[in-house]
């Protein structure tokens, strides 16, 4: 959304790791299908920790940075949050590894003092809490960046959009498996598909987009992305706790609209993140769906 702020950074090796080898390439990478959650938890985490040092309050750090509020699920309601999202490199051969991250704000929302406090700002593995890798800073103008902000039409995810809510509370999906007239099969699948059709525009709608952008799209669907270099949505690394189905989505809008563009229920933590498909890269992918 480019009313939104956003900051970048790329992702490097630690400080000791580049000393102890001095070879190797600045980037520290991270999987872009294994490793989504994982990225966008630890920059959420480095991102709490320089808010408080900021003089935060652990209240604006719970419901900005975390999401949580008093509520029982403990899920933030209002879209008064920061959103991190992982940037896997796209690339002629397709989507290479995580070697940045965006994270926006709400509209209005400062983000400068972040910035400068998460610079060299140290990624901490959760289960060892070592290091494992740093952010530094760098424009909204890197090459590694600017796909994700340009306008265009056709935008396809590049980490899967999880549904925010059940797509198939019918149990039409079981029904089509039962022995049944090629008519009747059809109007269950005819079915299904309004059924996810709108909680996908529901997606949009939560995300913050405006009708005029989403209620006319054309949305396709599918367990496998359009992108090379992914994999299939069900084989990403689990987003707990959410349980919804996932799905890869191209979708084609009226107008052109410029990024970042993430919808569904995972959205603040990398996943259901989109990139435009411009027409050359787009017709060399379609020969491979």
């Amino acid at each position: 959304m480019v009313w939104c702020p956003v900051l970048a950074f790329e992702i490097h090796r630690t400080i000791e790791d580049q000393e102890t080898r001095p070879q190797g390439r600045k980037y520290r990478s991270f999987h872009q299908v294994r490793r989504v959650a994982t990225v966008a938890g630890m920059v959420r985490h480095a991102t709490a920790e320089a808010a408080r040092r900021l003089g935060w309050s652990a209240q604006q750090i719970e419901t900005c940075v975390y999401g949580h509020d008093d509520t029982k699920e403990g899920q933030a309601t209002s879209d008064e949050r920061l959103w991190f999202l992982p940037l896997p490199s796209l690339t002629p051969k397709g989507v290479m590894g995580i070697r940045r991250v965006l994270i926006m704000g709400p509209r209005g929302f400062d983000l400068a003092p972040l910035r400068r406090r998460l610079n060299g700002q140290e990624l901490c593995d959760e289960a060892t809490q070592r290091p494992v890798a740093m952010l530094s800073m760098i424009g909204n103008t890197d090459r590694g960046v600017m796909p994700f902000l340009r306008e265009s039409e056709v935008w396809s995810t590049v980490s899967p959009v999880i549904l925010p809510g059940y797509d198939d509370p019918g149990r039409l999906r079981d029904r089509l498996q039962w022995p049944q007239s090629e008519e009747h099969k059809q109007r269950l699948q005819e079915r299904l598909d309004t059924r996810l059709e709108g909680v996908i525009r529901k997606a949009f709608q939560q995300a913050g987009w405006p009708a005029e952008v989403w209620e006319e799209a054309s949305i396709e669907y599918c367990s496998a992305s359009w992108w090379r270099g992914l994999d299939l949505a069900s084989r990403y690394e689990p987003l707990p706790p959410l349980k919804y189905p996932r799905v890869h989505l191209r979708v084609r809008l009226r107008r052109k609209v410029g990024g970042p563009m993430a919808i569904g229920a995972g959205r603040y933590r990398g996943y259901g993140l989109l990139a435009p498909l411009v027409p050359a890269v787009e017709e060399s992918l379609e020969k491979d769906h």
